[in-house]
């Protein structure tokens, strides 16, 4: 659990009673936007970036931090040795967890438009841009990002979510998008379901 006066690890087996076992140490303190995990680390995006060692959940320590200047930072997600997350003012951000201890950007951030969601899947990542639908990036050279494609939505592309090579698009008032991917040249995502 994240917010402005940092972050802390919460026991929710019984979720009627929620227990909090610690405070995460982060240095420097900073205000926190979102947190995810991956095996027993913790990848922390704020106004900063931090990654921490929740092996001991009851005793999490702080592994590295990233100074950066980031302003607000909408969704985060992680896959493989790779942190990627938006931030509202700048874009997108490929963060090199490889040695969690030393994360380092990757590459200068990819600007977007009003970002609100990420999630990556494989050498895709698929980001939500508010007024303009979905962007879908190449990454199997993180250090260089590539657009693929976009998809228009007519309202605010909010959320995103990959499974079993499906896109779920959350896109505020216009409802619901379910995509699917085909293999062309140039992917083209063909709607399944859109829910008003």
């Amino acid at each position: 659990v994240g917010g402005t006066r940092g972050a802390w690890v919460v026991d929710v087996r019984d979720p009627t009673q929620p227990q909090v076992l610690a405070g995460l140490p982060l240095s420097p303190p900073a205000k926190v936007h979102r947190i995810r995990t991956q095996g027993d680390v913790a990848y922390v995006a704020g106004e900063l970036v931090w990654t921490v060692d929740i092996s001991d959940p009851a005793r999490p320590r702080q592994l590295g931090a990233l100074l950066m200047t980031l302003r607000s930072v909408r969704d985060a997600d992680v896959e493989s040795h790779w942190f990627y997350f938006v931030d509202w003012w700048d874009g997108l951000f490929v963060i090199d967890v490889s040695d969690p201890t030393q994360p380092r950007q990757a590459t200068s951030p990819v600007f977007i438009t009003q970002p609100e969601g990420v999630d990556a899947a494989g050498s895709r990542v698929y980001v939500a841009e508010g007024p303009s639908g979905l962007r879908v990036f190449d990454v199997r050279d993180p250090a260089q990002p590539q657009e693929v494609t976009r998809y228009r939505t007519p309202q605010w592309a909010s959320g995103v979510h990959v499974s079993d090579n499906r896109i779920y698009l959350a896109d505020g008032q216009g409802g619901l998008f379910i995509l699917q991917a085909t293999e062309l040249r140039q992917p083209l995502y063909l709607p399944l379901v859109v829910r008003q």
